[in-house]
């Protein structure tokens, strides 16, 4: 590290307050404290960083390759000429912003607080190899991301065309087919447990925010000391719905991977199928109706709750069994390689957050990089 230096992030990156969005929509996409919140017709940076500025999302970091808007509660943050924008953003995710935060009841992160920070800085060709390490990670994440979303899209459109569209038989709903209500195809419907934390603990329990884009990211779950395993512990093929709150009442999965000491909290509800046959239909079918979850919410606002027994209620078609296999043998490989690329970006994270702090800190060498 002999060709480090000492110096204050404002010696290497410019921060800027963003700026309230256009009303006008278009293709730019607009950056807050919690990521993209739309799109607007205009751009106030043309590449760079996000950094959340004020409440719960204080300190959060978002990379943009492109123009965006940065919103007024975030931070433009743009590089000088002796620092790379690539690695600006890793050494800003690396720096645990929300704990520099200033406030209680509205936490509030300044450009006077980002500016007075103290780092350890590399030479500029030291931060673009240090960059492309992590770059090469996050890409990596992102194709699968994007091949994940294609092979959803491919089930969708099969579900749609098999038990919405009726293709395979000629437009009509087969004769042998029923229209029935969700609870006669379930074994269980039940909302899960209010656990009770224990980060010793090998038991794992599902919430909210781990629910999203149809997946289950276990690296938001937490662990807990269960009372005892009952039926409310997660089985393949499970459906879990966010069931509390507006925004992510609705949120569908399916647990397509063998969960291993497991369950949800009181906030998410469980659909179990009754039959094996059914498990891919009834994963597709919820992941295509979260609208009519959120429409099926009562309460007020802030306050809204999914009730179990209108999700019972939930009308739905019954297809024959034989069709219901035939299609699962359709699915189940599409439903293996999303897995198998969810698990693996998995993987991928834990290194490279692994990896993060030892190269900012200069204890890997990255001299043999090529950039």
């Amino acid at each position: 590290m002999n060709d480090w230096k000492e110096c204050t992030l404002s010696d290497i990156i410019i921060f800027k307050n963003g700026k309230k969005k256009p009303d006008t929509e278009g293709t730019f996409p607009v950056y807050g404290g919690n990521g993209i919140l739309g799109y607007v017709n205009d751009y106030n940076l043309s590449k760079g960083i996000a950094i959340g500025r004020v409440g719960v999302y204080c300190g959060s970091v978002y990379y943009s390759r492109k123009e965006c808007w940065i919103s007024d509660n975030a931070i433009q943050a743009i590089n000088r000429d002796n620092s790379d924008l690539i690695y600006d953003y890793y050494l800003l995710k690396s720096l645990r912003l929300n704990e520099r935060r200033i406030g209680t009841s509205q936490p509030l992160l300044t450009q006077e607080i980002l500016n007075r920070i103290v780092i350890n800085c590399p030479d500029i060709m030291q931060q673009r190899k240090i960059a492309a390490v992590l770059s090469a990670i996050d890409n990596k994440i992102e194709l699968n991301t994007a091949i994940n979303e294609n092979l959803e899209q491919q089930a969708q459109a099969l579900f749609k065309a098999w038990f919405v569209d009726f293709e395979p038989f000629g437009g009509v709903m087969p004769d042998d087919w029923i229209e029935c209500i969700l609870d006669s195809m379930c074994s269980l419907i039940i909302k899960g447990i209010t656990p009770k934390y224990n980060e010793h603990s090998a038991q794992l329990v599902i919430n909210q925010k781990c629910v999203r884009n149809h997946q289950i990211d276990l690296s938001l779950a937490r662990c807990h000391e269960p009372k005892k395993v009952n039926e409310k512990w997660l089985q393949y093929g499970d459906i879990v719905v966010n069931s509390t709150g507006t925004g992510t009442l609705g949120r569908a999965a399916q647990v397509l991977f063998t969960p291993n000491n497991m369950t949800v909290d009181s906030h998410v509800t469980i659909i179990r199928a009754s039959k094996q046959e059914y498990i891919y239909y009834l994963g597709l079918w919820a992941t295509s109706h979260e609208h009519d979850f959120e429409m099926l919410q009562t309460g007020s606002t802030g306050q809204t709750d999914l009730p179990r027994e209108r999700l019972k209620q939930m009308q739905i078609v019954l297809p024959s069994d034989s069709i219901l296999s035939s299609f699962s043998k359709v699915i189940k490989p599409i439903a293996d390689i999303r897995i198998q690329k969810q698990q693996e970006n998995q993987r991928l994270s834990a290194l490279r957050d692994t990896l993060l702090p030892k190269l900012m800190n200069g204890e890997i060498d990255v001299s043999a990089v090529q950039v």
